[in-house]
């Protein structure tokens, strides 16, 4: 494993099972209401660097937020393609985030 800084959201890096692996400290409460999700619908969002990166690499993204112990994966090009289709990009300051719902994740443990 690599460690890689993309501003300040530190990434573990598998290059050869293609992983990219991070901790989120809490969800996007707000996005579904923001994003008008159908429900009470809590997202979670990386930066677009991230996911552009991870994209282009076709890596798989392994999450896990707050104290929840879980890990929640989906691919990055599946990230990136509920963006666009959702347009649910956050922008704060120079920053975008792109943010997905969170029961869009696979549970792996």
């Amino acid at each position: 494993m690599t460690l890689k800084m993309f501003g300040s959201q530190a990434v573990e890096i598998d290059e050869e099972q293609k992983i990219l692996q991070t901790h989120l400290r809490e969800p996007f409460y707000v996005a579904g209401k923001m994003f008008g999700w159908s429900g009470n619908t809590v997202g979670l969002s990386l930066s677009e660097e991230i996911i552009q990166w991870a994209s282009d690499r076709d890596y798989y993204i392994i999450l896990t937020v707050g104290s929840n112990p879980a890990k929640f994966g989906m691919s990055a090009k599946d990230w990136k393609a509920f963006v666009e289709k959702n347009k649910s990009i956050y922008k704060k300051d120079d920053k975008s985030l792109f943010v997905v719902q969170w029961s869009q994740l696979e549970r792996l443990c």
